[in-house]
């Protein structure tokens, strides 16, 4: 008997000194995770499904505009409404979650608390119990305001340069190092005649690809190759066509700082009639020029 007591003493004493240990890892995980949560530079989040916030951590509430978490949780007490720009926003974000489990950089418009307006990057996902039942969202947000800044204007700056582009009064052909078209202008097509969906069905090196197309320019080849062949950065020449015309054409191969070459480019200029005796008056600009008669 006294055996058994000693036993079940025994046992007693280390269940009692596994839950100190038990609990004394959770709380220091708790701790942790409190550490991380407070000091975190991106935004950490929880919401409730009726749209509202449950935690908030400093970064949050100062990306938002607020002095501390309990500020932003007492303030914001409609999401839907007070801080996405688009209403249907968060719904969309909620389906998101639903449909796949979890979404990653989810971006959104919201109102700062000054009023402006700024984007916002989420990735969130599900929290339920045993039973399935949601219990709340959680998830992570970063200002990216900046980016979206820098971004539509690499695009204003991109619209503008397409529009010149194609409306230049020059035709203009660009291949990479391995020889594949990277760009070419309406203006190209035009004066060649050549249709532009054979260029866009292009995706292998473009002398074998417009070798093998009986409705390709001989002329127009040969220039090309030109620019391979010749060892010279640049290349300036004109070229004699069948119907009459003259076209001025200049390549250059597009060469990075460190030297690296990355491919090369051709304008082609169709010489205005008025101006073909004056340029065959003129001193020739460079060693470098020839006129094509093929």
């Amino acid at each position: 008997m006294q055996k058994q007591l000693q036993e079940q003493n025994s046992r007693l004493q280390q269940e009692i000194s596994d839950r100190i240990t038990t609990e004394a890892l959770l709380r220091e995980t708790e701790e942790k995770y409190r550490g991380i949560f407070e000091n975190a530079v991106e935004g950490i989040f929880q919401t409730s499904p009726s749209g509202r916030y449950i935690s908030v951590n400093p970064a949050l509430a100062h990306m938002y505009g607020y002095d501390t978490p309990e500020e932003t949780i007492a303030d914001l007490v409609d999401l839907d409404r007070q801080l996405y720009v688009n209403p249907n926003r968060r719904q969309e974000f909620v389906a998101a979650i639903e449909r796949e489990g979890i979404v990653t950089n989810f971006e959104s418009q919201i109102r700062h608390r000054t009023g402006n307006i700024i984007w916002i990057s989420e990735t969130a996902h599900a929290v339920r119990d045993r039973q399935g039942q949601l219990l709340y969202y959680e998830g992570t947000v970063s200002n990216i305001t900046k980016r979206k800044q820098s971004d539509d204007v690499l695009q204003r700056i991109n619209s503008l340069i397409i529009a010149q582009y194609e409306t230049a009064i020059d035709g203009i052909l660009a291949v990479d190092e391995q020889g594949r078209i990277v760009s070419f202008n309406f203006r190209f097509c035009q004066i060649w005649g050549i249709p532009s969906k054979l260029l866009k069905e292009c995706d292998v090196p473009l002398i074998g690809y417009l070798s093998a197309l009986p409705e390709i320019p001989r002329k127009l080849i040969a220039v090309i190759e030109s620019a391979y062949d010749r060892a010279d950065r640049f290349d300036r020449g004109e070229i004699q066509l069948d119907d009459g015309r003259v076209l001025d054409f200049y390549s250059g191969r597009i060469i990075s700082p460190s030297g690296q070459f990355y491919g090369i480019v051709w304008y082609f200029h169709d010489i205005p009639n008025w101006s073909k005796l004056e340029r065959r008056r003129s001193k020739p600009p460079s060693t470098s020029r020839v006129f094509w008669q093929i």
